[in-house]
């Protein structure tokens, strides 16, 4: 955990990025093609989305991804329920 984003590693910020990210992007990639209409897959943030939280550089970012990835699978998914909890 950092204020400053130079004290942010490189490492850090990738594996924080492929935790949080990779692994909602995947699930949809896999799931999406299998789902009949009104199917649901749901996906949460953080309140850090928001608000920020100075020594959460990289957490905070991918949370923002989080809502931006799901706004995007709504449009191009019209035809499955795909819900974000806030």
């Amino acid at each position: 955990m950092t204020e400053r984003i130079e004290e942010l590693s490189n490492e850090q910020f990738e594996r924080t990025f492929r935790t949080n990210i990779f692994g909602m992007f995947y699930l949809a990639k896999h799931s999406i093609p299998h789902m009949k209409k009104d199917s649901v897959i749901i996906n949460t943030t953080s309140v850090t989305a928001y608000k920020g939280y100075p020594k959460l550089l990289d957490y905070s970012s991918t949370k923002v991804n989080d809502i931006t990835l799901d706004f995007n699978l709504k449009i191009s998914y019209p035809l499955t329920l795909i819900c974000f909890n806030k």
